[in-house]
């Protein structure tokens, strides 16, 4: 089996247990270890707790968010734009946290009136959630039940991250990522022979499996998949932690080059990655059926609201 070997020349490094050893042992400064061990459990509490806290907005509930990013994010009518060099007409229900290249950063304030959009304005960044397989959106009341009333170890819902124009960048980002996660992390990595529902599959050498339990995993415990081309550059990457937990995340990352300029993110729970081909594909022609044509009125396909 090959072997990847990770740039962190010790492991221990991110190990709690090590560090609470150590610190206690050498410097007697029990305090220290304490608070480091508080600040860690903070993190990873945050880690949980803002997605979930997140998912709990809605159209008529309280926001998390301030005025005009919640403005954005439930705004009631259609997005248009050009997405990566596509004109674009987005459903309201899947315009959430729409951005311009022109809006105003994190924090900053807009000066001047906002402009009046069209299908040549540049958009660079949205999201959604939908339900897969059959790609409804938050579109009434009845999926909205649906949605909150899912549990995260059994939902079929998944959230879809975008980024065209400006945000894609060189169009190198995929390769990049995708590389660099098997060296710059505390594990190296073993491939494994056999092929996972087509993927190269790639394990981390010497993470504590008693560990995999929500809240004491490493945090860079996960297995990473791989779909590469003919060249050998990456197609589709996919990294998912092994918490012993239904529930446990996975992310999907893909693009629409060369075509079009635009990189993909879907989060979804591990139990679904055996369809990953089915759901990239999906979320592929998705995002395809926002296609303004004047010609012709867009009609994304009807959601299911049973």
């Amino acid at each position: 089996m090959a072997i990847l070997k990770s740039k962190f020349p010790d492991r221990k490094l991110f190990s709690l247990r090590y560090l609470r050893k150590n610190l206690s042992h050498r410097n007697g400064n029990i305090k220290a270890v304490l608070v480091l061990t508080l600040a860690m459990f903070a993190v990873m509490g945050l880690v949980i707790l803002v997605p979930v806290l997140g998912s709990l907005d809605a159209p008529t509930g309280n926001s998390l968010f301030p005025p005009e990013m919640q403005a954005k994010k439930f705004a009631p009518v259609d997005a248009v734009g050009d997405l990566g060099g596509m004109p674009v007409t987005i459903p309201h229900y899947f315009a959430n946290y729409v951005e311009y290249e022109d809006d105003p950063g994190w924090g900053e304030k807009r000066v001047g009136p906002v402009p009046k959009r069209n299908h040549q304005s540049k958009i660079v960044s949205f999201g959604f959630k939908v339900r897969f397989p059959d790609m409804a959106g938050l579109s009434s009341k009845e999926l909205e039940k649906d949605f909150k009333k899912s549990s995260i170890d059994e939902t079929f819902w998944i959230s879809v991250s975008i980024h065209a124009n400006n945000h894609f960048g060189d169009g190198l980002g995929l390769q990049r990522i995708a590389n660099t996660a098997l060296t710059d992390g505390p594990f190296s990595y073993e491939k494994r022979k056999s092929l996972f529902y087509g993927l190269d599959h790639y394990e981390p050498i010497g993470a504590v499996k008693t560990d995999r339990v929500p809240f004491k995993i490493n945090f860079f415990d996960q297995d990473l998949f791989y779909d590469r081309h003919s060249d050998g550059t990456v197609n589709t990457f996919i990294k998912c932690s092994n918490v012993q937990h239904d529930a446990a995340p996975c992310n999907l990352e893909f693009t629409l080059a060369p075509n079009l300029k635009i990189s993909t993110e879907i989060a979804f729970r591990r139990g679904l990655l055996p369809k990953w081909t089915e759901m990239k594909k999906s979320v592929s022609l998705l995002l395809l059926g926002f296609r303004y044509e004047p010609d012709k009125e867009l009609k994304p396909p009807s959601p299911n609201t049973k």
